[in-house]
């Protein structure tokens, strides 16, 4: 075999190779709807407002304006104890409820649009202003 062939080769198969890893990598689009939707937010507000709150909350706070990172936050407490993305909803909102009355406990609060909000639930809008028009 000529050395250009064998290169020509190897290169095609690494290609390959790494074309189906990198689509398995993809964003997983659509977190669960729990992770965007504050419960008790939603009572007062209608669905444009969690946008907007959602929308500014990003801009005052850039650095976690990707879905990603706001995912994680969300799925992690304080103590640096994280769940899993595909847990169960009904859990996944125990822990989020949870999560937010110990934001108010410990003072993680943010002023948004005039409002005081747990940081969570302040992420649980950004999450929604990305996930929906």
């Amino acid at each position: 075999m000529k050395r250009r062939t064998f290169i020509l080769l190897s290169g095609v198969s690494t290609l390959s190779l790494a074309i189906p890893l990198v689509s398995c990598q993809t964003k997983a689009s659509n977190p669960d709807p729990v992770l965007s939707q504050p419960q008790f937010l939603a009572r007062i507000w209608d669905e444009s407002e969690i946008h907007n709150i959602g929308l500014a909350y990003r801009k005052q706070v850039p650095g976690e304006a990707g879905e990603a990172q706001l995912v994680k936050l969300l799925l992690t407490d304080n103590t640096g104890k994280s769940i899993s993305v595909t847990t169960e909803s009904s859990f996944l909102g125990s822990w989020l409820d949870r999560k937010i009355e110990n934001d108010f406990k410990i003072g993680q609060t943010v002023v948004v649009k005039g409002w005081i909000l747990s940081i969570t639930e302040a992420r649980q809008c950004a999450v929604y202003s990305l996930t929906r028009p």
